[in-house]
């Protein structure tokens, strides 16, 4: 008998009304997933059945957001999928997820978070046997695939844990599929200690905004701070355990309190990170009758609050470590790499790092490892804040349970202590068995996650869906040790045209930057892999692992791929690693990554001897390239960097001089003359230095330090001595020095 959507509707109304029950005992969410067939249809009887029960048997106005790039829903206000993040750092009762046509991850992600306990998501999408990531596949399609090339294996995935995790209700072309029968324990009120007046600095009434006791004894904590008992604080919790909130209060409660006016620097890797801690500093600060003027940036979000006792003002995480401040805040620290945590902590007289364990934020475990070990070796003191209650949902909710699973947010490696690199087995698991293995699916990507890499799920898809991306590992007794994600790149001839043209390459990157810059039009034919990413399980770094991946990888393709490379956040250990492995940068962003702060390079090991010379052209190009350009383009550059720059060319440079420049490199080497008059020959000389590769003057390291800053970088003489303690008279006799051995040893300064 076929059932007509009247009673199907009729019936669905009433299993709403039963889950929005049984999660409001709880402090649970549940999920109504509705696929195929009439699902709008299904949904918009979903939605209005929710939206009744709240008005009529809660008797509250329910917040709700309803999120569709189809404008024809009878429900409410609907806001397109690519605004997305305006949800964040807000609380919502129900919310609509139109996924028909597919969706980005990241979104999931991102709003996985925002229904309170009680709540109720309704996901609308496609039949399971057609529904596909089309939406992202769009973004991320790559010469030679058309869209019916894209795998598919996300979905698959994510509609297989829709069917195994509790709390979700799938209904699909009109018939109930699977009932969520989970019923949830009560939810019990727990009794907030607040501090005895002698224990606490901050007023009564800021502890009161807290939620749970979590949150007091963060904010308890966080007191040292203000009392200058303690200089750097880390909090660690899980996503939604009021990070942020409890951030917001404890900024509001130290402008509030301070004699005198305070500056406040807070950062994180994009301003809608930090939507509620102003949300929660700037109602704290209003509650205590400060009048509070805000500033918001194009897309509406607030920036900076200020008052008359003080400010907060949001830097992305470059900006910020360059800022003045009494106090930096850092929040979803484990989103930046540890140098750039470390820089802020230079800059910083106090500082708060706030950190996600798991989650769509970042990889907090890894932060844990790296950071904190870091700290440790430096001998600096901090505290540690650790929150575990939920706020806006129970301990046990299921569909946090499901996310966090669905988008590996919780994967953990094993254990693993690899003794002897020769038994180290390279695996290439074929995708669709790679899928289907939760255990090294999981395994696999933890690694990521703790090597502090910024992982999202869009990462995830990307891996399994896109033909020419593989996941590649070490394994060590059946455990992995080290993950890869490889992409196959060039044999792309077809469209080098529109890379000399300089038109946006999607999945070519190395070949069209050599297309592109270096104007080999004919690279774009050679076939390679890039290194999409590399990580070494954090219990066994810095025993050649990493290094032994690449051999492996090499090794395994050398037949079938003309070069290897890579691209990554350019730090002195990580270049290093690629150049001691025979990787040769061949370029290098011209402007810093507004979040790690790093330049990002371009490194590459021809594996075939005719693309040997295009790798050491382009490479000695590159090398010219960047040190021209280090009283511009790179005037920041590391020095570090500069100096395992020039030890990788092949350059045989020969300065030019005019017959007065001659006589003026001796009169200034050996006689009155000043580095004034004389700039141009030192910076032709020191060129030549770091530049010819055939013959090496003896300069000690310092020496090539005072080089690249004066002559090269233009730093100004008194900040080169504060540097080397020294002063700025010995710097310029030096530097003098230096040039004498310079004029002595180079023929075409013979006069």
């Amino acid at each position: 008998m076929v059932i007509g959507m009247t009673d199907i509707i009729n019936e669905l109304r009433e299993i709403t009304r039963n889950l929005l029950d049984r999660a409001q005992k709880s402090y649970q969410r549940r999920m109504i997933v509705l696929l195929g067939k009439n699902a709008k249809e299904y949904a918009i009887a979903v939605i209005q059945e929710a939206l009744f029960y709240f008005r009529n048997v809660l008797g509250k106005e329910p917040r709700a957001w309803f999120f569709s790039d189809d404008p024809e829903w009878p429900i409410g206000p609907i806001t397109p999928m690519k605004e997305a993040t305006k949800a964040l750092g807000t609380t919502a009762d129900i919310m609509l997820l139109d996924f028909r046509g597919g969706f980005f991850p990241n979104d999931l992600g991102r709003l996985g978070g925002v229904v309170q306990g009680g709540g109720l998501y309704v996901l609308v999408g496609d039949h399971p046997n057609e529904w596909r990531l089309k939406k992202y596949h769009e973004k991320i399609l790559a010469y030679p695939y058309k869209l019916e090339d894209m795998d598919n294996y996300f979905m698959e995935r994510f509609i297989r844990k829709l069917y195994d995790h509790k709390g979700i209700t799938i209904v699909v072309d009109g018939e109930i599929i699977k009932r969520d029968t989970l019923k949830g324990k009560r939810k019990k009120n727990k009794e907030i200690k607040i501090p005895k007046n002698s224990e606490r600095v901050f007023n009564k009434k800021f502890y009161k905004k807290c939620l749970t006791q979590d949150q007091v004894n963060a904010l308890n904590m966080l007191e040292k701070v203000f009392k200058d008992e303690s200089k750097i604080q880390i909090m660690i919790a899980d996503r939604g355990r009021g990070k942020s909130s409890v951030l917001g209060i404890f900024l509001a409660a130290y402008i509030h309190h301070s004699k005198r006016k305070v500056r406040v620097v807070l950062t994180a890797p994009h301003p809608e990170n930090v939507l509620e801690v102003f949300r929660f500093a700037k109602e704290m600060l209003e509650e205590h009758g400060h009048k509070v003027r805000t500033v918001k940036n194009n897309d509406g979000l607030i920036i900076s609050i200020e008052c008359s006792k003080g400010s907060i003002s949001y830097y992305k995480p470059l900006q910020a470590s360059s800022k003045r401040g009494d106090i930096f805040v850092v929040d979803e620290a484990a989103s930046l790499q540890v140098p750039m945590l470390m820089k802020i902590l230079k800059k910083a007289p106090k500082v708060v790092y706030s950190s996600t364990i798991h989650g769509y934020e970042g990889a907090g475990r890894g932060f844990s490892i790296r950071f904190m070990g870091n700290l440790k070796e430096k001998g600096l003191k901090f505290d540690i804040i650790e929150m575990h209650e939920p706020i806006r949902y129970s301990n046990d909710d299921p569909v946090e349970r499901f996310l966090f699973d669905v988008l590996l947010l919780d994967a953990e490696p094993e254990e693993v202590d690899v003794q002897d690199l020769n038994k180290l087995e390279l695996y290439i698991p074929p995708k669709h068995e790679f899928v289907k293995n939760e255990k090294l699916l999981r395994e696999y990507f933890s690694i990521f996650v703790l090597a502090h890499y910024r992982n999202n799920p869009n990462d995830l898809a990307l891996l399994l869906d896109t033909p020419n991306h593989y996941p590649a590992m070490l394994l060590y007794d059946g455990k992995v040790v080290c993950s890869m994600q490889i992409s196959i790149e060039g044999d792309a001839l077809e469209i080098a045209e529109d890379m000399l043209r300089g038109e946006k390459i999607n999945g070519h990157m190395i070949p069209d930057r050599m297309v592109k810059y270096y104007r080999y039009k004919e690279f774009a034919k050679f076939k390679g892999i890039r290194v999409v990413r590399i990580a070494v399980h954090p219990k066994n770094m810095n025993r050649g692992i990493g290094s032994k991946a690449l051999r492996m990888i090499e090794e395994r393709f050398k037949n079938d791929v003309d070069w290897i490379g890579s691209g990554f956040g350019a730090t002195h250990r990580l270049l290093n690693f690629w150049i001691k492995n025979g990787y040769k940068p061949i370029h290098m962003a011209p402007v810093r990554n507004e979040v790690s702060g790093e330049y990002s390079v371009i490194v590459i090991k021809p594996l075939k001897s005719y693309v040997r010379e295009y790798v050491e052209t382009a490479c000695n190009e590159f090398i010219i390239r960047v040190f021209e350009s280090l009283e511009d383009t790179y005037r920041d550059l590391e020095i570090p960097i500069i100096r395992l720059l020039a030890k990788v060319h092949t350059l045989k440079w020969r300065a030019r001089f005019t017959s007065k420049q001659k006589e003026r490199a001796w009169a200034y080497a050996f006689g009155p003359l000043t580095y004034e008059v004389a700039r141009d020959i030192a910076r032709e000389l020191t060129l030549t230095y770091f530049l010819d590769s055939d013959r090496r003057v003896e300069l000690s390291g310092r020496e090539e330090k005072i080089l690249i800053m004066k002559v090269l970088q233009c730093w100004p003489v008194n900040d080169i001595a504060r540097y080397f303690r020294l002063s700025p008279t010995t710097i310029l006799i030096e530097i003098k020095d230096i040039m004498k051995k310079l004029v002595s040893a180079y023929e075409e300064v013979k006069v």
